[in-house]
This record gives structure tokens, sequence and C-alpha cells, in this order.
């Protein structure tokens, strides 16, 4: 067992991990990637429970995110932390013959406007489905150097990433819908990792009572 002490966070889902391994085959480095908040805000909110000062100020536009870990099994430390894109990032799902594998694909849910941070004052509208090319996003990230790196590799908002696409691909839901946790099922003798249907569940909002 190895312990590890990155600067504090709050991560609620894991998208996938996976390890990196030397010529001999022998496990150096642990890859992650998770969905990070700075700050612990969303646990006192849903709790009814005041949150304190301290988490209010270190959580200021607090954006969700997925965000890559690297840790290094050698040296102990943090090779790389940094973030894969600007834009909110929550539920993800990779194909599940591919979990704790680097998986070129993770979706997952975000929004054309706003953030899940919106949850503290009530339900978070989620109004799109992503699709991140996350190793090649990774690769990316890693030329900038090793280190903690605050800025996204892809940095775009989601209607320029709507706009121009690219390494990650928003999907809108029909207008007045809103969906949640997308699964992806391969399509059977599917051509690529991304070759099969990404499901998920939603309602309009005019449905609701």
């Amino acid at each position: 067992m190895r312990f590890t002490d990155p600067e504090p966070c709050l991560i609620f889902h894991t998208a996938n991990s996976w390890d990196d391994y030397d010529r001999s085959g022998n496990v150096i480095a642990v890859n992650m990637l998770g969905c990070r908040f700075k700050s612990a805000k969303l646990v006192y909110s849903a709790g009814a429970v005041d949150v304190p000062k301290v988490e209010r100020a270190f959580g200021e536009n607090d954006i969700v995110q997925l965000y890559y870990y690297r840790f290094d099994l050698v040296t102990g430390n943090i090779s790389h932390a940094f973030p894969l894109a600007g834009i909110p990032f929550e539920f993800p799902t990779v194909p599940p013959s591919l979990g704790m594998m680097p998986s070129r694909y993770v979706y997952g849910c975000t929004m054309a406007s706003g953030s899940f941070d919106e949850r503290l004052g009530g339900a978070a509208k989620v109004d799109c489905l992503v699709k991140l090319d996350v190793l090649e996003l990774i690769e990316r990230g890693k030329r900038r150097g090793p280190g903690k790196w605050d800025v996204p590799v892809d940095n775009r908002s989601a209607r320029e990433i709507m706009d121009q696409g690219g390494l990650i691909s928003i999907f809108n839901c029909p207008d007045g819908w809103y969906a949640q946790e997308p699964r992806f099922v391969p399509r059977h003798n599917g051509r690529g990792e991304d070759d099969g249907y990404l499901l998920s569940y939603g309602e309009p909002l005019s449905s609701r009572k």
C-alpha cells in the first residue's frame, strides 16, 4: 500500500485508472482520471450543513473538471496533475471491457451553460452529453512538462467545442430535455472502441410536477 499527499480536493466519481509498466513488466506508475472539485462545499450543502468559510473561499468559482493524475510509484510523488477540459464534467463512463485499462474515450455529462456547482442551490440541468479523447488530451498535457497545471489542456467553452469539434464532442439534448448518467454499450462486432451506443435517461422539464 502506498500513500501520496495531493492538494486537497473532492472527487465523487473516478472515470478510469490504469497502470504504467517498465520493460520488465513491473508497475511503475498509476494513472487516474477523476471528476474533481476544488472544495467540499457540495458535501456540506447536500447534508443541509452550513458551509465553513474556508471551504467557501477555497471553492470560489469551483467547477468540477475531468482531472488527470499520474502517481509515480518509483519516487512516491505525483508526477503530473492537470484538468483535461475547462467545461464542467460529471458522471463518467467508459466501455465496460476497458475499465482499468487505457481506454481512449471517456463519456459523461456537461451543460451548455452553468456548472454542477449549481446543485448547491438546486438541481443541475444536464442538457449535454460529452465524449473526450482522453489519451490524446493526456499526451498534450504531458508535453507541457511535469508537475501541477491549473490551466486545462483544452480550455474552450462548451459553445466553442460545439462549433469547432476536435478532441471533445458535445451532444445536445433536444430543447427542453435533460439527461443524466450515460452508459456506453459497444456494438456487437464493432469496428472501433467508440463503435456503439451511448444510453442515458431523461425527461422534458415541462413533464415535472
